[in-house]
């Protein structure tokens, strides 16, 4: 029997991208979205499950150990995209075009993103016919964003460790409608469960920039709400395990000084 092609750039991308999608645990060959990009490269299931492990040995960020067979592939594209979900998820969308024959719009994946997010993000949004395309490139950009954070955050509300993705938010330091530049940077991003992404966007609390330890405010007025988020005070949220994908501290500070000092628009108060 011979030996199997080597694996190609455009299907490590691939690959990439469903690294990228599955948590550790599914990465086994029995999964469906495992069967199906076998499928599609015409490689074995045990193949594409290989693969993965490979690539999670090139993650910087993964806790686990990997596989260590890799090819130049596995070395060079995880340090690459990792950190560009973005240019990952766009490219995997271009290669399903371009090599794979699918339309434009069948290479996308239905980009699952929770209401609360899809309002942050088209809240000013023109929905016409015309706009159909930025339309498009809003919700992937969104959706990259979402799935690097749950990749860096293991899968956890970085503050509650809550892991149920229904109840997870891809929660912007800077405010999506506030930075163009830096909507799709993991750096500005963390997760948090959907009660305290609300409450981080409303500045009821801050993350301090030196330490990543939490500040509650001091202008909460309802007492239950002001008991819950103060069990958290003081305590430092859980981090990638890369350094380079940590909150970065010019974002923090950002909404230390304008998002939770402008709470409830009393205008900056500092103590």
């Amino acid at each position: 029997m011979g030996r199997n092609p080597d694996w190609t750039e455009e299907e490590t991308i691939l690959a990439l991208y469903l690294y990228y999608k599955l948590p550790s645990a599914k990465h086994d060959s029995s999964n469906s979205e495992v069967i199906e990009l076998a499928h599609q490269l015409h490689r074995s299931p045990n193949a594409v499950s290989l693969k993965l492990g490979n690539l999670k040995a090139n993650d910087s960020s993964s806790s686990g150990k990997g596989l260590k067979n890799c090819s130049h592939w596995d070395r060079e594209l995880p340090p690459l995209y990792l950190g560009d979900p973005y240019a990952l998820f766009a490219r995997r969308d271009a290669i399903l075009v371009s090599k794979y024959g699918q339309k434009a719009e069948q290479s996308e994946t239905s980009y699952f993103l929770p209401a609360v997010e899809e309002e942050q993000i088209f809240e000013d949004v023109d929905f016409s016919e015309e706009n159909k395309t930025a339309i498009k490139h809003i919700r992937l950009k969104q959706y990259a964003f979402r799935q690097a954070l749950l990749l860096g955050y293991r899968g956890r509300c970085c503050l509650s460790g809550i892991g149920t993705s229904d109840l997870l938010i891809a929660s912007h330091i800077i405010p999506w409608s506030e930075d163009t530049m830096h909507r799709g940077d993991p750096r500005n991003g963390l997760l948090l469960n959907a009660l305290l992404d609300k409450a981080f966007d409303n500045g009821y609390f801050t993350i301090i920039p030196d330490s990543y330890e939490v500040r509650i405010s001091n202008r909460i007025e309802d007492e239950a709400s002001r008991q819950y988020l103060q069990k958290y005070a003081g305590k430092a949220i859980l981090l990638p395990g890369n350094r380079e994908r940590w909150p970065k501290k010019d974002f923090l500070a950002f909404h230390n000084e304008v998002v939770f000092e402008r709470f409830k628009g009393q205008g900056p108060t500092y103590t």
